[in-house]
């Protein structure tokens, strides 16, 4: 790596590889994708664009089933122990926007969008796991063959139903969780149907 580079990358987290089908792949950092999050943007050396997570937990098979059927990026890799407290994950990057800057929207493609979400919380709940954080930050809107379509992201908090629990640091103040869905308490499929009711009224209105 020239020192340019090297530079250029100094202030970007040090992991800049993963194993993909025993193959090592390096990435290049670009920027980062949301100030709130460990989330950034990079590129590999064979130009495929990437997005590189860092989380203190996260559901992998939540992900994979989200992403067989189309509703989630291509998960990657995912680091099997943890990393300065933190696993390190890596998906496909995808040309997509949250579903709350998607004013413009009509009625019926905000029908279309939810159903893609739906379908993919319903195949999470055959699995019992609940994905747990249904706000509409964790939906994105990407445009598939002229279509806008919903894919869901952040699978940190996502676990099996009565087994798993709620983190210890849900924002309370500002946000208007579900019933039951407090710090540390058991994960349920209605606190799912909950922010999908209420997603259908603001978006469906």
């Amino acid at each position: 790596m020239s020192t340019n580079k090297k530079n250029s990358q100094r202030f970007f987290p040090y992991p800049n590889q993963y194993k993909h089908q025993n193959t090592t792949v390096e990435f290049t950092y670009k920027g980062k994708l949301d100030n709130q999050k460990l989330l950034w943007k990079a590129i590999t050396k064979d130009g495929r664009k990437i997005v590189v997570k860092f989380a203190w937990r996260y559901n992998q098979r939540a992900h994979e089933i989200c992403s067989e059927i189309g509703k989630a990026p291509k998960l990657l890799y995912i680091n099997k122990e943890m990393v300065d407290g933190f696993y390190m994950v890596v998906m496909d990057y995808v040309e997509a926007e949250p579903l709350y800057n998607h004013s413009f929207l009509s009625h019926d493609e905000c029908r279309t969008i939810l159903r893609d979400v739906e379908e993919a919380i319903d195949k999470l709940h055959k699995e019992n796991i609940v994905f747990a954080d249904l706000r509409d930050s964790n939906i994105l809107v990407s445009k598939f063959q002229g279509q806008y379509r919903g894919i869901l992201v952040d699978f940190d908090w996502a676990g099996t139903e009565e087994i798993d629990c709620y983190p210890s640091f849900m924002n309370h103040e500002c946000i208007n969780w579900p019933p039951g869905a407090e710090d540390r308490k058991k994960l349920n499929r209605k606190h799912d149907i909950y922010w999908l009711e209420l997603l259908k009224s603001k978006y469906l209105r």
